[in-house]
């Protein structure tokens, strides 16, 4: 059983219970101090910092076709993304216009960098974004289809 000794609600307001079983099937519980100040921020960075090494994230533009409507998007799964797009699971602009092609992707280990690529790339001129394009695609081939292109 546990027996926790009465504390003021300050200190009560720190602290949280978490509820654990142990091997025999036993519930317990531990209370732990709440992550305040600077400890809670140097954690939430440490974490994020560990995640963004467990994956990859991408920006990418999709094109109805050559010279037709373009959509630049951000993702941790590319091929589940480019699915959902092809599927039209997703009701909105890229499922209005028919933008389901593939035709830009760069690969990013930390989501920050790839989320301002992301918002550069929807700022540039419509010219600018057909050069980045043709520099790696220069006849607009579905690069999802592409049987040598891995993610």
């Amino acid at each position: 059983m546990f027996n926790a000794k009465p504390q003021s609600s300050k200190v009560a307001k720190k602290r949280r219970r978490i509820m654990n079983e142990n091997e025999n099937g036993e519930h317990t519980c531990t209370v732990v101090p709440r992550l305040t100040g600077d400890l809670k921020k140097t954690c939430q960075h440490f974490s994020l910092h560990h995640i963004s090494f467990m994956r990859k994230f991408y920006v990418y533009i999709l094109a109805s076709k050559k010279d037709g409507v373009l959509y630049t998007g951000f993702t941790s799964n590319l091929p589940s993304r480019i699915e959902a797009h092809k599927q039209h699971i997703n009701k909105g602009f890229t499922d209005k216009y028919q933008v389901t092609k593939l035709v830009y992707v760069e690969q990013f280990d930390k989501a920050l960098e790839a989320i301002r690529r992301e918002k550069q790339i929807k700022h540039w001129k419509r010219e600018w974004r057909e050069q980045l394009i043709e520099s790696i695609n220069p006849e607009w081939e579905d690069l999802y289809e592409k049987a040598d292109y891995h993610f």
